[in-house]
Formats: structure tokens, C-alpha cells, sequence
């Protein structure tokens, strides 16, 4: 009878567990996801969600030292904008995007990738890989639970057999 109840438990914690799996993606929707960097003297942005959706026309806004704003502009349809790094502007910035209510992204910029374009002629196109559009895989997670839950079954096996007696 104990074996039965420890199997219900662990069907029922097991269906508790993958209905947060879906539950997760779906909270992960609102996640703002903004990420920008320093390439041939702009600023370059782009601005998503936890899922594959892009943040359209949402305000970005520029800070330098001391939290004062030094630029401000809209994103476009694919969640992206470009504009000047001011001119002489050599220390972090930090970058904040609002995208609806209670839903903001920041990104700081660091003062020496300022300092690094402005030493160099030419700057090289870099290609940097943007976490916007990566959405949760749900699969993964699934993948992940039930890798636990095996290993927990063959650690239980592994625990009966050595004690002795058989685990039905």
C-alpha cells in the first residue's frame, strides 16, 4: 500500500510539474529582452520579448552619468533602432526601454566600448549574436524534468537491489 501512495505522489507532483512547464513559456511572453551595442559610431538596439515577438514603437531613452537623459527615440516594427553616440561621450549608458505598462528592459553600455571605436579609423562590422527571439523551449523543459525523474528511478533501483529485495 505505501508503494501506491508514493507512486500517486509522484504522478501528481509529475503532472504539477509539467503544467508549470506551459505555464513558464507563457509568463516568459512578457519578459522585455533589450540588447544593444556600439558598432561604427551608433548605437545599435533591438528589443523583444521572452517569446519570438518584437517590441514595435516603444520608447528607448538614453542615460549617461548621474541618470541624465541624453537621448530618446521609438523602436521601429522589427523591435530595432540605430542612432549617434554624442559626441565626446565616453562613460557608461545606460539604455531603457518601456514596452507598455510595467514592462521595461535595460541594457547598460559599458564606457570602454565608447573608448574603443573612437580610437580605431575603421571600425570592422562585428556580428554579435542578439538574444532577442529566442523564446523558452518548451521541449527542453520537458526533457530536463523527465532526465531527473530517471535518474531519481534509477537511484530508487539501485537503492532496493542493494538492500536486497525486489522493487515492483
Amino acid at each position: 500500500m505505501k508503494t501506491l501512495q508514493i507512486t500517486y505522489v509522484g504522478i501528481f507532483l509529475s503532472l504539477i510539474i509539467l503544467s508549470q512547464a506551459v505555464w513558464i513559456d507563457q509568463a516568459q511572453a512578457h519578459k522585455v529582452v533589450l540588447f544593444g551595442w556600439v558598432e561604427g559610431g551608433n548605437i545599435n538596439v533591438e528589443a523583444g520579448f521572452g517569446s519570438k515577438r518584437t517590441a514595435k514603437n516603444c520608447v528607448l531613452k538614453a542615460f549617461g552619468p548621474e541618470h541624465t537623459l541624453i537621448y530618446e527615440g521609438k523602436t521601429d516594427d522589427k523591435g530595432r533602432h540605430v542612432f549617434k553616440i554624442p559626441a565626446g561621450f565616453s562613460s557608461d549608458m545606460i539604455l531603457e526601454l518601456e514596452a507598455g505598462t510595467g514592462h521595461k528592459g535595460f541594457w547598460t553600455i559599458q564606457a570602454d566600448e565608447f573608448s574603443a571605436v573612437s580610437n580605431t579609423d575603421s571600425v570592422q562590422e562585428s556580428k554579435k549574436v542578439s538574444p532577442v527571439g529566442k523564446g523558452v523551449d518548451p521541449l527542453k523543459i520537458v526533457a530536463g524534468i523527465a532526465l531527473i525523474f530517471g535518474l531519481a528511478l534509477v537511484a530508487k533501483r539501485m537503492k532496493s537491489k542493494s538492500k536486497g529485495g525486489t522493487d515492483a
